[in-house]
């Protein structure tokens, strides 16, 4: 299953408006009126950013609809269920050892809402699509968790859930190979 991430070009527009900038980008300085292209990108980083995060998962897995966030499981029984949430990316230079720290960070705020038990390991890679940090926990009340943060652009910061121990191995071992082959496109 292919999860596409999209993400286009920021709004040029919305920026030309600040302080009168629209009337400055219709006449120019010499006041002789122009037609916008709004086919063409206002700054080169801005058509760099117009691309696709993409996350091939083993194509039997399916989407569950309905969710609030993205939600995926395998077709093994007892599978358990991988959420994917989006969120902007992290300023300055994120490397693999940043990654790992931002995510033993946000699990460190979040172990309040939920008993992660015992962590079990923790790491880091780098990834065509950025910086991929993951740690897994055997929670005595969830059974085996697993968290993804792929310091992309923009940022993907995934949850496993543990459906039976049966299938969290195995589904764990796919989720991490479709997170460390993710690529912008």
């Amino acid at each position: 299953m292919r999860v596409i991430v999209r993400f286009g070009k920021a709004l040029f527009l919305g920026v030309l408006l600040i302080g009168g900038g629209i009337t400055l980008w219709l006449y120019g300085v010499s006041g002789e009126k122009r037609e916008p292209d709004f086919r063409k990108s206002a700054h080169p980083a801005l058509e760099a950013r117009s691309q696709e995060l993409v996350i091939d998962f083993p194509t039997n897995w399916i989407e569950i609809p309905g969710k609030v966030s993205r939600t995926y499981r395998s077709p093994r029984p007892g599978a358990g269920l991988l959420q994917l949430s989006v969120h902007p990316a992290l300023t300055g230079l994120v490397n693999g050892p940043r990654a790992e720290k931002e995510l033993d960070e946000l699990l460190s705020e979040a172990v309040c809402e939920m008993e992660f038990g015992r962590r079990l390991e923790i790491g880091h890679w780098e990834t065509k699509a950025g910086a991929l940090a993951f740690a897994r926990y055997q929670s005595p009340a969830h059974g085996v968790l697993g968290f993804w943060l792929l310091a992309a652009e923009p940022m993907i910061f995934a949850t496993y859930v543990d459906g039976g121990s049966s299938a969290s191995e195995s589904d764990i071992r796919e989720a991490q190979q479709a997170f460390r082959e993710a690529r912008c496109e």
